[in-house]
């Protein structure tokens, strides 16, 4: 009896420093490996459809990881097998396995900060994209080639239900700060641009836009010119119906914002001889609105151009100040062109 008791004994004692070997062997392969010789960030993406056991294989087979058994187990125990989603990842090489797993569930996959400011064209937002999407690592946003052609009317109309006359999505892309998840295609981009814009303006003043005299089109279009015309938020109103009395009479807009986009490359100041150019983007040649909009207005313009300031004024001119002094008849806006021009001397 004795001796079965001792061999009891014997017995849980061995398996439970069995247990305390193999918990202790389970802790040794969820540390990081000893293969990287210095601290850096490595590049792993989860793609669409990619389970916790293939996500656990491809960080072992990547060397972030010692075991994908042992990881495997990890997210069964933490409940984060089930909560994996795609996208690129930027790992610290020293992380061990629970701070792996923990990036990818509740940090989230690597986003690119990208600023959008007021008043670019699409070719200007595609370089900012193309730059913010580059480092030593590679390239994780699309060219600004790639960015151009995607970015189409067809994405307008499925952003905000719209079908605009133009080809371009030209105006459509709302001016923001995003952050845009690493290795998006340059559709996924424009559509997100799009989509941002039909939310903070389309969608969002559906009945306002619904009631004024002018389309969406029209409006975008008109909202660009005040955005490159107009520096103050409080003028920009008032410039609107500046250019709105204009086409009511009649008058060719002369905006030198729309020559400039006309123009194959921005100048500084604009020539007589480029007054001339030969586009339907010239508003100094042609009557009415340009075919569609010049660059990407704000929300500011966007809607001085849907809630225009009263006002008679058919000029305005620069004080060089970012504001405008604006006059009635032409007779008076040479008159504010001789005081401004004899303030300056």
């Amino acid at each position: 009896m004795k001796r079965i008791i001792l061999g009891l004994a014997v017995a849980v004692i061995v398996v439970w420093g069995g247990r305390s070997l193999f918990a202790a062997y389970e802790v040794r392969l969820l540390q990081a490996p000893e293969s990287w010789p210095e601290k850096g960030a490595a590049l792993f993406e989860i793609k669409s459809g990619q389970g916790a056991g293939a996500v656990a294989s491809a960080l072992e087979d990547k060397g972030l990881i010692r075991s994908s058994w042992a990881f495997r187990r990890l997210l069964g125990r933490k409940g984060w097998d089930s909560r994996l989603k795609p996208g690129m990842y930027r790992i610290d090489e020293n992380s061990d396995s629970e701070a792996i797993g923990r990036k990818l569930v509740e940090e989230g996959a690597w986003r690119i900060r990208v600023s959008i400011p007021e008043g670019l064209t699409v070719s200007q937002i595609a370089d900012r994209l193309e730059k913010a999407g580059a480092d030593d690592d590679g390239r994780f946003l699309p060219t600004a080639e790639e960015f151009v052609r995607a970015a189409t009317a067809l994405q307008v109309k499925k952003a905000t239900g719209h079908k605009v006359p133009t080809k371009s999505a030209e105006g459509y892309l709302y001016p923001a700060t995003y952050q845009i998840p690493a290795g998006s295609s340059a559709e996924d981009v424009v559509a997100r641009l799009t989509e941002q814009f039909a939310k903070s303006f389309s969608s969002a003043h559906r009945d306002e836009i619904a009631k004024s005299p002018l389309s969406l089109h029209e409006l975008v279009t008109l909202a660009s010119i005040v955005e490159r015309e107009a520096a103050s938020d409080k003028e920009r109103p008032r410039v609107a119906q500046v250019f709105l009395n204009r086409l009511e009479k009649g008058m060719k807009l002369e905006s030198c914002a729309t020559v400039q986009y006309a123009l194959p490359r921005h100048k500084a100041r604009l020539l007589y001889a480029d007054l001339k150019i030969d586009s339907p983007y010239n508003t100094y040649i042609h009557q009415g609105l340009p075919p569609g909009p010049i660059c990407s207005p704000g929300k500011a313009s966007l809607l001085a151009a849907l809630r225009p300031e009263k006002t008679e004024a058919l000029y305005f001119v620069s004080k060089g100040d970012g504001t405008h002094v604006f006059s009635r008849t032409f007779a008076e806006h040479q008159q504010a062109i001789s005081r401004i021009r004899g303030a300056g001397n």
